[in-house]
């Protein structure tokens, strides 16, 4: 059964309790096909409008689900989490659904995920659904149809995955890049590879494992936030500075290792 069904069991038993789920358009969103049910509130609007009635929602106590059409309010959605009102301290019972072909270059102070595969986007929006807490999950369209294995899903994932152990080169990415990423690890034994699954928090002991070993750091379309934790935790370990780059083609990366491993 593919990722899309799943949710969508997920989502129907939640339905029952007291989850609401907002969507401007149900049918355009795979899970939401078949669901049934007064809870699901359709907005033909903008998603600035979507987030803006969520939050309202929310405020009251309710626990929403927002099925946002593209990635293009995330700007406009973490500025208004980030305001005093709904920062951490007051958090509100949201879970935000965001499809995305990219990791968000934004931080948000609340919990964020990019899903990449289908498993870990099941594994988060089951995660997210049992809390009462603001969150936002970014996921590859294309995870929705990945097909999930029942002991899969009673695997525990954890915010970073070290794909590949290097010696010299801690690689770290995060979203659909991976591909390209392993492709090049396996070519090199100094290379460690690393996937970012929670942007926020992030999983700051592997992070920091992999660079004090290695001494060197290049970041692959990851967020600021994760050079800031290399520079904030390993500071003193660092033998080159960190490079980071979004060209994640085979001979950029094979300059970014020369340079690396000159200095």
């Amino acid at each position: 059964m593919n990722t899309s069904k799943h949710i969508q069991g997920l989502l129907g038993s939640a339905l029952q309790s007291n989850l609401y789920i907002l969507s401007e358009s149900p049918q355009s969103t795979p899970f939401l096909h078949g669901l049934s049910s007064d809870k699901i509130i359709t907005l033909p609007c903008s998603d600035s409008l979507l987030i803006n009635t969520a939050l309202g929602m929310g405020i009251s106590g309710t626990h929403v689900l927002v099925c946002l059409s593209t990635d293009q309010e995330l700007s406009s959605l973490f500025a208004v989490l980030e305001e005093e009102q709904y920062g951490p301290e007051f958090p509100l019972p949201i879970v935000f659904l965001v499809p995305s072909f990219q990791s968000p270059s934004l931080v948000s102070s609340h919990k964020t995920t990019y899903a990449r595969t289908g498993i870990q986007l099941w594994n988060a929006v089951s995660s997210a659904l049992k809390t009462q807490s603001t969150q936002i999950i970014c996921y590859n369209p294309a995870a929705l149809f990945d097909v999930i294995n029942e002991e899969d899903m009673n695997t525990t994932h954890a915010n970073a995955t070290v794909h590949s152990l290097g010696t010299h080169i801690s690689l770290f990415v995060c979203g659909p890049d991976i591909e390209e990423a392993m492709e090049f690890a396996q070519s090199y034994e100094d290379v460690e590879l690393i996937e970012i699954h929670s942007i926020h928090p992030l999983g700051r002991e592997t992070i920091r494992k992999s660079v004090q070993k290695t001494g060197r750091a290049l970041l692959l379309n990851t967020p600021q936030h994760v050079m800031n934790e290399i520079l904030d935790s390993c500071f003193w370990h660092l033998e080159s500075q960190i490079e980071h780059t979004k060209n994640h083609t085979t001979t950029h990366l094979t300059q970014l290792r020369l340079r690396l491993l000159e200095k």
